[in-house]
């Protein structure tokens, strides 16, 4: 009879007579099993337990009592809560497996995962760490200091194991830490001596071997702008993933302030590849075995010299090289020399190309040959990819890309470019240059509000001379790459738009806007845009000039004109089919020229904001003064930045902006006006 529950009952018995069979127990379960205490059942209490630890026999509480005791708080008051926890630690302490159970649940609740563990336990872990031994020792060390966010130890930590914060973690079998993955990477160049030991180095480069790409990025900006004094120790880290030419590279993420550095320390000028291409190339073995004339010789010189005035400003570079040349130079033993992409081996992929970026730009200039000509992409992802990235890329599919600008080579292109670069992109030769190296010494004197100096009038007539010949056989090649794609251009029209330029240099301006006019009706891109600007600056344009304007500066932008593009950008201007002008109204933009009065219609379509209607605001209007002394005395920084903007081809505006800006109290946003506004006259 069993009365334990208070119920009497009698005990049962297995009949004599049954069909059961020994079977012996598996050995390995036995092996298991043997030792092993049974839980009890009702589950022993809390008070029941520590009374078994105080009698020295923990080992017989199970882990489904241990895991009943995680899983809820004590519930004692203050001073029973110290010594039950003490006990408990103890205990926990001299099993291996109740101290990973337990110090992982820990690990859980202090990174804030529902996981429910005794918040006394928590609070009381120094009291077991005397107790661990270890990689348990090492477990307390590491949620001891994840509870008080005290990261500089956990990293500190970690660097005794010689591991990166996640790796340690999980070799101590404790979760990955990943709430505080931004804490503990940040916490990382704090804790590196100013004269770091290799030690030091290797587990820097082990935790940055941890990071993603963003955290990375992250990392080497705070590196090179506050801890730039540990570049020598980790120059080949740099070298690998953050300079232009690295496989994969980060360089473009990068802040601009880090990219200086990097320049700096690395001595980056990228020109020099293009010099040293140069060199190597007109060295007297190689031209021979190219059977380079003096002219060719003469071409590839006179375009590295005109780059190496702006030789501080390249970031990415990349040279493409024809078949030919590449084995000349392998036969000479200097391919090795140069990382360069080999062009095949056909007539067409005849000239070395040479590639950067520069600004907001991609610059490709071809370095010799027939109509040989300098192309100006906009630097967007996409031609980045296409032009510094791609491995197939060849002078044939540049070619049939669309840009935003090309140049020629010809007399006096070394005064017009700089003067393109300099006005319509905003990319200035090197700071503090007094004369351009390229240049013949009348030519050479060059200043930051005028450019280089104006070249005489017998240069001019044969810089037009060789244009029309350059503008012949330049278009008959594009025709033949493009076919129908080309878009509508001409030998013509470009000839027209440079002696316009050649006009307005001599300061005949009449001249310079009736060949503007003319070129701009050819659909000439540029001429297009420089038209639309002087209608919309001059004071004499009609709301119809304005609508006018806006088209032409509509037409340019859709050709891929990049500062019609931008201006375009800025006002939100949107183009679509039925605003572009047509044959006919071009047509009649020709007639235009030759008949006062006689005026375009406006496009029968809603723009979402008008560049005419953005001339200038109403408000700076009512606020300028008309008695001529001191007109824009009323108007904001905001408001003369505006003025500065409408009026950028305005020489006569912007000196009458300067002259206000003089009596204006000095701020960055003023001094930054100044220099806009020296530029544009």
């Amino acid at each position: 009879m069993s009365t334990n529950s208070g119920i009497a009952f009698v005990s049962p018995k297995l009949p004599l007579s049954n069909q059961l069979k020994d079977v012996n127990a598996s050995p390995h379960l036995v092996h298991v099993l043997g030792g092993r205490p049974l839980p009890s059942y009702p589950p022993l209490r809390l008070s029941q337990i520590l009374k078994m630890i105080e009698n020295g026999s923990a080992e017989a509480v199970t882990i489904i009592e241990w895991l009943g005791i995680f899983k809820s708080d004590l519930g004692l008051d203050d001073e029973e809560s110290i010594n039950a926890s003490a006990l408990l630690w103890q205990a926990i302490g001299q099993n291996e497996r109740v101290s990973l159970i337990a110090l992982y649940m820990a690990a859980l609740h202090i990174e804030g995962e529902p996981e429910k563990f005794p918040i006394e336990l928590i609070h009381s872990l120094e009291v077991v760490k005397p107790l661990m031994r270890g990689v348990n020792f090492k477990r307390v060390a590491w949620l001891t200091a994840l509870r008080e966010k005290d990261y500089a130890c956990c990293l500190k930590i970690c660097f005794e194991a010689s591991l990166q914060p996640f790796r340690f973690a999980q070799q101590i079998g404790m979760p990955s830490p990943v709430k505080y993955r931004y804490e503990l990477l940040s916490g990382i160049l704090p804790l590196i001596s100013n004269t770091p030991e290799k030690k030091e180095v290797l587990w820097l480069l082990d935790c940055v071997a941890s990071m993603t790409s963003a955290e990375a990025v992250h990392f080497y900006d705070e590196l090179l702008l506050d801890y730039a004094f540990l570049l020598p120790y980790v120059e080949e880290l740099f070298s690998a993933h953050c300079l232009p030419d690295s496989d994969d590279t980060l360089w473009f993420s990068l802040k601009a302030e880090s990219r200086s550095v990097l320049k700096q320390y690395f001595k980056m000028s990228s020109y020099y590849s293009l010099e040293h291409l140069v060199d190597e190339i007109c060295s007297r073995r190689t031209a021979s075995l190219l059977k380079l004339t003096e002219r060719d010789i003469k071409q590839l010189k006179s375009r590295s010299m005109f780059w190496s005035n702006y030789s501080e400003k390249f970031n990415q570079t990349r040279i493409l090289i024809p078949y030919k040349t590449h084995e000349a130079l392998d036969i000479s033993g200097l391919s090795t020399d140069i990382d360069a992409v080999k062009l095949p081996d056909i007539p067409q992929e005849d000239s070395e190309v040479f590639i950067f970026d520069i600004g907001e730009r991609i610059i490709v200039e071809v370095l010799r040959g027939d109509a040989s000509e300098l192309r100006i992409f906009e630097s967007t992802s996409r031609n980045i990819k296409r032009l510094l990235q791609d491995k197939n890329l060849t002078l044939r599919s540049i070619r049939e890309m669309a840009c935003g600008c090309i140049h020629d080579h010809v007399a006096l292109w070394q005064y017009f470019c700089e003067q393109m670069l300099r006005v319509q992109h905003g990319i200035a030769p090197n700071c503090g240059i007094k004369r351009f190296a390229g240049i013949g010494s009348k030519g050479a004197t060059y200043t930051e509000l005028a450019g280089l100096a104006a070249p005489t009038e017998s240069l001019f007539s044969e810089r037009l001379e060789q244009l029309e010949t350059w503008d012949k056989a330049f278009w008959t090649r594009e025709s033949k790459i493009k076919g129908d794609s080309m878009p509508v251009a001409s030998s013509e029209n470009r000839t027209v738009l440079e002696k316009a330029k050649i006009a307005k240099f001599l300061n005949k301006r009449d001249e310079y806007i009736d060949l503007l006019k003319l070129a701009a009706s050819q659909s000439n891109s540029e001429a297009m845009y420089l038209y639309g600007i002087h209608l919309l600056n001059s004071r004499t344009s009609h709301a119809k000039d304005k609508t006018l304007a806006e088209n032409l500066i509509s037409g340019s932008a859709e050709n891929g004109f990049l500062p019609a593009v931008e201006l375009a950008k800025k006002f939100g201007l949107i183009v679509k089919a039925e605003q572009k002008l047509n044959a006919k109204q071009l047509g009649e933009l020709q007639k235009r020229f030759n008949a006062e009065g006689q005026r375009i219609k406006k496009a029968p379509s809603e723009r979402v904001k008008s560049i005419s209607k953005n001339i200038l605001s109403k408000e700076i209007q009512s606020k300028t003064r008309s008695d001529g002394n001191r007109p824009y005395f009323n108007l904001s920084i905001a408001e003369l930045e505006e003025v500065a903007t409408v009026y950028s081809e305005s020489v006569g505006i912007s000196k009458v902006l300067l002259a206000e800006l003089s009596h204006r109290k000095s701020t960055t946003r003023v001094e930054s006006l100044i220099e806009v506004l020296k530029k544009q006259i």
